[in-house]
């Protein structure tokens, strides 16, 4: 089993970014999210047009809809 990588959802990293296409899960703590598991390695980005880890940092970030 593979490990995730987790990123808080106040880090505006590529795992928390709406552009980021990889895997990812919300981790909830008391029913409330709080982290995205990025649940591999590394991921195409449209915006940078290559692939990134999910704790790359971006100047285009924004926020995913889903959290």
């Amino acid at each position: 089993m593979s490990q995730a990588y987790r990123v808080n959802l106040n880090e505006k990293k590529c795992a928390t970014c709406r552009y980021w296409e990889g895997e990812r899960q919300i981790f909830f703590w008391n029913r409330k999210p709080v982290a995205v598991d990025a649940l591999v390695p590394c991921a195409p980005c449209p915006v940078r047009r290559n692939k990134t880890s999910p704790g790359t940092s971006c100047s285009t970030w924004q926020p995913w809809e889903k959290i």
